[in-house]
């Protein structure tokens, strides 16, 4: 009796510990090789004081853009959710660098934020791009 008790826990145990384990993690996103660093900076809260005061609306997804040797430099503001996490990314299609900031998060609510996103990309070759902000 005590053997059949001790082989069902046993059995429990394997199972638990094995459908664990075969649950899917959350995908890391993956990171175009060519952009070479990314930093996003809260700013403020959409629509509050800061955001009226500094005409944040004008500049929202307003591209800024810098050749610098062989590295491309870009800055823009953008809205975002205020809860849960972003990542930076960007996409080649054509001769356009189409720049990213995706959410990455289980966790959103309704406060929008804007921060501040800075791109570096490489850029061997020295070419004037067409760059795009979604």
């Amino acid at each position: 009796m005590k053997i059949t008790i001790l082989k069902n826990a046993l059995i429990i145990a394997i199972l638990s510990f094995s459908l664990s384990c075969n649950q899917k993690q959350p995908s890391q996103p993956i990171i175009h090789k060519d952009l070479l660093g990314f930093k996003s900076e809260y700013i403020t809260e959409y629509l509050d004081d800061n955001y009226q005061r500094n005409k944040l609306e004008q500049k929202l997804n307003v591209l800024k853009v810098r050749y610098l040797e062989d590295i491309i430099y870009v800055s823009t503001y953008a809205e975002a959710n205020g809860c849960g996490g972003h990542f930076g990314n960007m996409k080649i299609r054509n001769d356009t660098l189409i720049l990213t900031y995706e959410f990455s998060s289980d966790t959103a609510c309704t406060s929008i934020v804007i921060d501040k996103l800075t791109y570096l990309i490489n850029n061997p070759g020295k070419k004037k791009r067409k760059i795009k902000f979604e």
